[in-house]
């Protein structure tokens, strides 16, 4: 009988010690989950362990690129800032997340009328893009608006006429 009731204690205590037991891809599954779902706080709440957990993970590049862009979408711009220039350390060898960084860090800059630093950045990501990121037509877009808000019509006229052609 004792040894019976200590293998059930055993197979209680693995089964919840297993089913508590979280991973970076739990944690990476989590994330890209509540992003699809748009539920944005969850997708930084996921991201935020995932980097506080497990720092040498694989899966950083992505929780510091989804953090940033999930902070823009909730108008937390200065939270955005930081982990999209945290996601362009970290994203340096992975071009697509490094390209989206670059794009959500240059949206930061324009939503919070930083328009140099935002020409900068879309400048950095039109460089690095080429005509092949997903980006691209909002980048080109969004550099002839601000030149518009700051009144250099010469230079926002043609980066308009780009996007209409």
């Amino acid at each position: 009988m004792k040894k019976f009731i200590s293998i059930y204690i055993f197979f209680i205590v693995s089964i919840l010690s297993a089913w508590s037991l979280e991973t970076d891809i739990s944690l990476y599954n989590e994330m890209t989950s509540a992003y699809n779902s748009r539920f944005y706080p969850g997708a930084i709440q996921h991201a935020d362990r995932l980097i506080s957990n497990f720092p040498d993970s694989v899966f950083i590049a992505n929780a510091y690129s989804v953090k940033g862009e999930c902070h823009v979408r909730l108008f937390q711009y200065e939270e955005a800032e930081h982990a999209l220039k945290q996601a362009l350390i970290v994203t340096e060898k992975n071009s697509a997340l490094n390209l989206s960084s670059i794009y959500w860090l240059a949206r930061t800059y324009e939503l919070t009328k930083q328009y140099e630093e935002a020409l900068v950045e879309y400048h950095n990501y039109c460089k690095s893009a080429s005509k092949n990121g997903n980006f691209y037509p909002f980048a080109i877009a969004n550099s002839g608006k601000i030149f518009h808000q700051i009144k250099q019509f010469d230079k926002a006229i043609p980066l308009l006429e780009y996007c209409v052609s």
